[in-house]
């Protein structure tokens, strides 16, 4: 890396200094280079500099919970009204969650994930279940994740993670977090404010 003092980037002469990089975009070093030699860079240059400069790298985009979702008296899976993200079709993503939930020993809790028809999918997949203490249902599914149903042995709170890998198909859809209770009952599941998706 070479530094170079003092190079005068605009018409109106102002006096910055910044590092030439070997791995500057070529039109940016030739700006730098007249610059350096006392030519100042015209404003194709300077534009033609700024858009060769790489974006900076994706980063995830979250979509939190803002409050809790109870569900009584029924096992019939439903997409949670929060924890759904629009794809796209043709395109690749990776979409991230971790689902805080509480359930009572009479509820139980079950839970899948759905979306657009794909090309390819893996979804890593672990959980901790209520009053529980280690990992269960750790897997890698090469379809969206199917009907994960189970008991509790004590009204607490328990937590799901994944990290879902996705091309969708030629067409467009809602990817989601679906539950219910395990066992219908009067006593509430509830999906907890702070559960959250991320998409890359």
């Amino acid at each position: 890396m070479a530094t170079i003092g003092k190079p005068d980037y605009s018409r109106a002469g102002s006096n910055r200094t910044r590092p030439l990089l070997d791995d500057d975009p070529p039109e940016l070093r030739r700006a730098i280079a007249r610059a350096v030699g006392g030519t100042v860079a015209t404003d194709a240059e300077v534009a033609a500099a700024i858009a060769a400069i790489p974006p900076f790298p994706a980063a995830f985009v979250a979509n939190r919970k803002p409050s809790d979702t109870a569900r009584t008296s029924t096992t019939t899976l439903a997409v949670d009204p929060s924890l759904q993200v629009s794809l796209q079709a043709s395109t690749r993503y990776t979409v991230r969650g971790v689902i805080r939930f509480a359930t009572a020993v009479a509820a139980g809790f079950r839970w899948s994930l759905d979306g657009p028809t794909v090309s390819a999918i893996d979804v890593n997949r672990c959980m901790v279940e209520p009053a529980a203490t280690a990992f269960s249902g750790v897997a890698i599914d090469t379809a969206y994740t199917t009907v994960q149903a189970f008991a509790v042995a004590a009204t607490s709170a328990g937590i799901i993670r994944f990290e879902a890998n996705i091309l969708v198909g030629g067409s467009p859809g809602n990817f989601g977090f679906w539950w219910a209770q395990n066992t219908s009952s009067g006593s509430a599941a509830t999906v907890l404010a702070g559960s959250y998706l991320e998409v890359l």
